[in-house]
Order: C-alpha cells, then structure tokens, then sequence
C-alpha cells in the first residue's frame, strides 16, 4: 500500500499547477482528505480560509478513503458561537441597556427599548381599540407634547364613554398643557356629550386650554358650536379670539360670519386681519357687510385686507363702489386701498379693462394722481401701467411729464419698461409711450432717474439676448 504523505498544519501544502505534467499524469480525487486535524485552540484562532487550506492532502492514490469537510468546518463554528457568546457577556455586563444602538443587538426578542418619538407614532397610526385605555389615560399626561396629543387624539377616535370619562378627569389636572392637550380633542364626540366639558375648558383660567377648546369647536362645524363661541368670545382674550379666525379659515358655512364678526372687534390688527381673511374665504352673501364695514376701520393694514377680501366675495362687481372709495380717499389709506386694488385683480385675474366700471376705474386712477404723497403717486403707478385701456399709457405719459418727485420719476421708468413691454403682452401704444419715456430718461439731468433708466436698459437687453437664445 501506497503510503500517503502528512500535511503540515503550519506549512499546509499547495495543489501542483494545471500546467504542470504531474497534474496531467496523474488522477486526483474529487473528495478534500484530512490527514491530521489541527487541534481545537488552532482551529478557534484560525482564520477560516486557513482552515480550508489545511484540510487539503496532495495524494496522488485513487484508492485513499476520503474525510468529510463538515466535521471540521462543524467544530470550527462550535468553537466560534462560544467565543461570541463571551464576548456578548462580557457587552452587555457593561452597557446600560439605555443606549438603543449598542443595545439593539443583544436585546431579547420583545424585550427592545421604545422611544418616545415611536410611542407617539404608534398613537397615531394604531386603530382606537388596539391601545388599552389604562395606557391612554397615562399617555395624556406625558411630559412629551406628541405622545399626548396622539393619545388625546386616539380618545377623539373611539368617542365612547370610557374615553369621555378620561378626557373629564384630565381636565382637573394641574399642567395646562395636559388640560388642552385633551381639550383640543372634544371634537370627536356628539355634541350632547361634549358640551359640558368645552364649557367647562372654556372657562379655565390659562388662556392656552379656552385656545383649545376654541379649535375643537371650530372642528365641530355645528350650529350650537357657533352659537357657544359667539357667547364666549364677546369679551374673551384676542389670543383666543385669533384661535376662532385661524380655525374658521377654510369655513364657507353662513352660521360662522357672526364668530367672524366678534372677532373683528379685536383690539389687535393682526386677528383683525386673520378675521377678514377667513371672511374672503368664507364666500357666502352675509360675509359682505362685515367686510364692507371693515372699510371703516382706522388702521390702513385692515383697509388693504378688506379691499382683497370684498374683490375676493365679489368680484368685478365691486369695482364701481370701489372707485367712488379710491375717489374720495386720501394718505396712506389710499395707498392701501390702491395696494389691495393691484394685488387683487392680479391673483384673481380680473381684467379691468374689460369690465362695466373701467372708465370710472380710470377716473379714479387719474384723480389719485394728485394726491399730496409721493407714495400714493407711486401706488397708482401699478395698475395704471398693467391696465390694457386705451387712456392709461396717454395719463401716464402726462403723468411723466409733470411729476416733480426723483423718486416717483424713477418708479415710473421701472414699472413702464418692465410692465408696457411686448412680453408683458402690452399693446402697441402702450410699447411706444414706454420706450419714449425710456429715451428721456436716459437724458435726463437727474441721477437717481438716470441710474433708474440705464437698469432698466440693461435688463430689456438681457430679456432680449434671452429671447434670442
């Protein structure tokens, strides 16, 4: 019998060469033959393609019985599984179990650590009746603005009586957070049932939980809700009256102007405008006269609010009582009113010059040009530049020829050249009226409307090296 030569753990032998003649003379078995196994230490602090590699005998004999790979490889894994699970006592005996990304590995199954920001998604995104109601009752009075706010919400969703009774319990609690966390949430049950408890938040001393409930009343879209803060709001803190504009905002039901109307009595300029604002949008007849009263107001910001939110409700409609206003009007209210006039029928694409009242329109337009201030001379510049009637580049061009005012003169270079050309879809007339007041410009003594007119210049060049390409 042929003997078979003995590998060498440390020096493992090496398979001959295809090209060599000993590998063509010769037939070498198909099978890996372990001569000698290298102990259990070597094998756990070998590498695994060493391994491999000391398994392999170079026999030339057919006849040798060959050895399996898997009993090594097999005790190999053993060997490595004990060296992890030291290791991994060795981790966990360290760490905390606090840090979720060192822990998450060598947590138990179902012992893993929730975040607060997953807890709170979970609220949100579970059906009401897969989260207990001890855990809810818990929730909303987390220190966490989501997790009870999710939870509260959760309570909306299941508007049962279990839920009534822990939004009535967490409205004796101390944080006013926690109290109009739940508050704001009263919208999700009948109104039978929700009435005493939004009586009762709107009756809370912190101004926060009154916000709430305010919100969960405008969410209601009732009748009777309507009618509660009409009541409540009378004599109420603006912060809360804000809370009614800000939730009525998308609301285009009739029974919601009078809430409106409260609020525009407001002290602050700001609710008063978010009042008018949710009245354009409301859209409805009885929205009106509450807007056209607001035209009254003292403070130039309403008056520029009330003209967007009547040209919003009415439409062309309104452009004759709106030029008899733009007539009779002076100062900064007219400034405003000139302002809201230009960026209304812009948004709302309406054509002045088209419309039953473009002469009066333009009556008023030209009176407004002898206003006092220059800043209402260059209000009126706007639409009288964008307005397709045949009589605006004639009032402009005089306009031009008489202002005084550097400023007003460079205004109007800026505006003509920009809105009285032909990509502007501006008409012939109105082309030629604009160039010439772009000549005289470009002579003219006075700096600032020199530096103006050469601006302009320079960008109807570039608009036409753009259009070229």
């Amino acid at each position: 019998m042929r003997t078979v030569r003995r590998c060498s753990w440390r020096r493992p032998p090496t398979m001959p060469s295809r090209s060599s003649r000993s590998m063509k003379r010769r037939r070498w078995p198909r099978s890996l033959v372990l001569i000698r196994p290298p102990s259990p230490d070597k094998i756990a602090s070998a590498p695994r393609s060493r391994l491999m590699t000391a398994a392999v005998c170079a026999s030339p004999s057919p006849t040798c019985r060959p050895t399996r790979l898997y009993s090594i490889m097999s005790r190999w894994r053993h060997c490595a599984d004990a060296r992890r699970t030291k290791e991994k006592e060795r981790i966990m005996g360290v760490i905390t179990g606090r840090e979720p990304q060192l822990a998450t590995g060598f947590s138990k199954k179902g012992e893993r650590r929730l975040s607060v920001r997953r807890f709170a998604t979970m609220l949100n995104l579970l059906p009401p009746d897969a989260v207990s109601l001890d855990a809810l009752s818990a929730a909303v009075y987390h220190e966490e603005f989501l997790v009870r706010f999710n939870a509260a919400k959760m309570l909306a969703r299941r508007g049962d009586r279990s839920a009534r009774k822990i939004i009535e319990t967490t409205l004796d609690a101390e944080d006013a957070p926690v109290r109009a966390g739940v508050a704001r949430h009263l919208y999700g049950f009948s109104w039978f049932a929700a009435e005493p408890l939004l009586r009762r938040a709107l009756a809370d001393d912190d101004y926060r939980v009154r916000e709430a409930a305010i919100y969960a009343l405008c969410d209601l879209r009732e009748y009777n809700a309507y009618q509660l803060m009409v009541e409540v709001l009378q004599n109420d803190d603006d912060r809360v009256r804000e809370a009614a504009t800000w939730g009525l905002r998308d609301c285009q039901d009739a029974a919601a102007v009078p809430v409106l109307e409260v609020c525009m009595r407001a002290q602050d300029v700001d609710v008063r405008v978010k009042a008018l604002e949710a009245l354009g949008q409301n859209d409805t007849p009885e929205a009106k006269p509450v807007v056209r009263q607001a035209m009254n107001d003292p403070e130039p910001e309403v008056k520029y609010a009330a003209v967007l939110s009547l040209l919003e409700l009415s439409g062309e409609d309104w452009l004759q009582e709106l030029s008899g206003i733009i007539g009779r009007t002076n100062g900064v209210t007219l400034q405003m009113v000139l302002r809201g006039f230009f960026h209304a029928t812009n948004y709302l694409k309406i054509d002045v010059a088209k419309s039953r009242a473009a002469d009066l329109m333009i009556d008023a337009l030209e009176t407004a040009l002898l206003d006092d201030m220059p800043e209402v001379r260059e209000a009126v510049i706007w639409p009288l530049a964008w307005t397709d009637h045949a009589r605006a580049p004639v009032i402009l061009r005089r306009t031009w020829n008489t202002e005084t005012d550097s400023r007003v003169k460079s205004e109007i270079v800026r505006i003509a050249t920009s809105l009285m050309a032909g990509n502007a879809g501006a008409s012939q007339q109105a082309r030629d009226v604009a160039d010439e007041i772009l000549e005289q410009a470009l002579d003219s003594d006075d700096e600032h409307v020199k530096l103006a007119a050469l601006a302009a210049q320079a960008s109807r060049l570039r608009a036409q090296a753009a259009e070229g390409k």
